[in-house]
């Protein structure tokens, strides 16, 4: 217990910290300027673009920045700081907005459903939490963060799986590399290309799509059609991925 009470130390001094820096930005719900103790907040940049973030339990899960909160609806106070303390540090960070919240987002969710400090908790316990959780894309960055600032133990590292794989979650370039990673390379097209060429001769006159004089062959009766029937099933899988295939992109 000794060794996890060094972490729970670090957590606190690290919040302890970051409460010293004055909330420049930051607004709750009335447009007043934020307390640390705030359920909803907004901030906003120097640009004028806003982002909000909902320091909230799981009582109301489908929460937003314009919903009525209780006293029954808060984290408890050392959560609510702790995660307020990773808000910080999330928006120093050179990502949209949109990941930014998401990243806060999966980590709340995260304590609520470990219910623990994450330095007490046991391994076990850790993973268990994680299983439970419907989207856990945006979980790594929270423990490399624990881990960056020793706020756990070197030793916990859970498997972390992602369960969500809609582009509308990814940032703008992640979501380029998830449509980019389900098409064939460019090698494999070149093949088949020079295949397909073989197989089934391209238009005698290619302005004129009437005219298939050249295909004759592969309309004889005797024409074993084994060839140009897998060449043009093979190009109809490349133009057209299975859902396997896009479910290996995220």
């Amino acid at each position: 217990m000794n060794t996890l009470n060094r972490y729970i130390a670090n957590q606190r001094a690290y919040v302890t910290e970051k409460q010293k820096q004055p909330l420049i930005g930051f607004t709750n719900q009335k447009g007043d300027q934020a307390t640390w103790d705030d359920i909803a907040i907004t901030f906003t940049n120097s640009q004028g673009t806003k982002v909000n973030f909902l320091f909230n339990n799981q009582n109301q899960p489908r929460a937003n920045i314009g919903s009525t909160f209780t006293q029954d609806d808060k984290l408890d106070t050392e959560t609510h700081h702790f995660l307020f303390a990773y808000t910080l540090d999330v928006l120093k960070e050179k990502i949209i907005n949109g990941v930014k919240r998401d990243k806060v987002t999966a980590a709340k969710w995260f304590l609520c459903a470990l219910d623990d400090n994450v330095a007490s908790a046991c391994p076990d316990e850790i993973q268990d939490a994680i299983v439970s959780m419907k989207y856990t894309n945006n979980l790594p960055s929270f423990f490399n963060w624990l881990h960056q600032h020793l706020m756990i133990p070197a030793s916990y590292r859970p498997s972390i799986t992602k369960k969500f794989n809609s582009i509308r979650s990814k940032s703008g370039d992640d979501a380029l590399e998830a449509e980019q990673s389900k098409l064939p390379e460019e090698k494999s097209l070149l093949a088949l290309g020079a295949i397909f060429k073989d197989i089934i001769p391209p238009y005698t006159n290619k302005y004129d799509k009437s005219d298939i004089s050249s295909w004759q062959t592969l309309m004889h009766t005797m024409q074993h059609h084994r060839d140009s029937f897998t060449c043009t099933m093979a190009a109809l899988a490349m133009a057209s991925p299975t859902e396997s295939q896009q479910s290996k992109s995220s």
